[in-house]
């Protein structure tokens, strides 16, 4: 029998070098990004939801940064082991996120999508806004935005 927790951390949790390792996994090598050296100190900025498995292993993670100066939660970045895939928790990690925000008194929520992300990010009622432009790594991404209010 397993289940699964979610639980909101920062980067003083145990559980974040897990999300480091699962996130490089899954995000950063597939799409060939390197980490910047100023990488330790960008992340001090961001809050992560993780999903967790029979509370030791971190199965799935979203991480987003507060940009109060445009009422917005952004969402950096969301990876979910691959074993796990297609089972709802990516969902439930944007959800948990979603939920933060409006608690918090945020009035969007934003993120910029790959193509391959699109239709997920759109059942969850995020639209795009504006056009499509090319990320250092030269691959497309779309601003995606979700009203909260």
């Amino acid at each position: 029998m397993f289940y699964i927790t979610y639980r909101l951390i920062t980067k003083n949790h145990p559980f974040y070098l897990k999300c480091i390792k699962l996130r490089r996994k899954r995000i950063w090598e597939p799409l060939h990004l390197l980490t910047s050296e100023n990488f330790d100190a960008e992340e001090e900025k961001y809050l992560s939801y993780v999903a967790v498995l029979n509370s030791r292993r971190v199965i799935g993670c979203v991480m987003f940064m507060q940009e109060p100066q445009n009422k917005w939660i952004r969402v950096c970045q969301l990876a979910v082991d691959e074993a796990y895939c297609g089972q709802g928790i990516g969902s439930k990690l944007i959800r948990k996120a979603e939920e933060y925000a409006v608690t918090e008194k945020y009035e969007r929520m934003a993120l910029y999508a790959y193509d391959d992300v699109l239709p997920f990010f759109k059942k969850l009622d995020f639209q795009t806004f504006g056009g499509w432009y090319s990320h250092a790594n030269h691959m497309r991404s779309i601003l995606m935005i979700k009203e909260l209010r």
